[in-house]
């Protein structure tokens, strides 16, 4: 699975900050586009979602820390060659930790620290609907935007074995 980058997300941070440091945490939706690529060629479908995004709120320099602690995710129907997938949703596996750049909002999460529980329904010209459930970790960096106001997921990219 794969989301790219043309997304759209809503973003708030809450007001009653404590005094001293701790980390800025955003609750966003999001929603965009899922490419899923399989034996009979790929599918391209929408998803939207909520996530929640812990960051370093006193680094302003350098590279800084940042974690997904929560993340939920409902997946468009898709079909494509006689292979059709529906109700699909991905929760977050466990918290995904990764570094910002502070000077432009760009992170990173190393190879297999994003993990995703999918759950869906699907079938295949020689199979009837049948229920599957999984756990897979990203297969190449994931980048995102993580500002202040803003998380963004740009590119993530997960491959299982069939």
């Amino acid at each position: 699975m794969c989301c790219d980058n043309d997304l759209e997300e809503t973003c708030s941070t809450s007001t009653n900050e404590p005094l001293t440091a701790s980390p800025m945490i955003l609750e966003c939706d999001l929603d965009g586009d899922v490419e899923v690529d399989g034996p009979e060629g790929n599918a391209f479908t929408t998803f939207e979602g909520t996530v929640t995004v812990s960051r370093e709120s006193s680094c302003t320099s350098g590279s800084c820390w940042f974690s997904i602690d929560s993340l939920e995710i409902d997946v468009d129907a898709f079909s494509d060659s006689g292979y059709i997938g529906r109700d699909m949703q991905a929760s977050l596996a466990y918290h995904g930790f990764g570094q910002v750049d502070s000077s432009t909002d760009e992170g990173t999460i190393a190879i297999g620290m994003f993990g995703l529980d999918v759950t869906m329904d699907g079938a295949t010209p020689s199979l009837s609907l049948q229920s599957y459930a999984f756990s897979l970790g990203n297969s190449d960096s994931a980048v995102f935007e993580v500002s202040t106001s803003e998380f963004q997921i740009v590119d993530a990219y997960f491959a299982w074995e069939d």
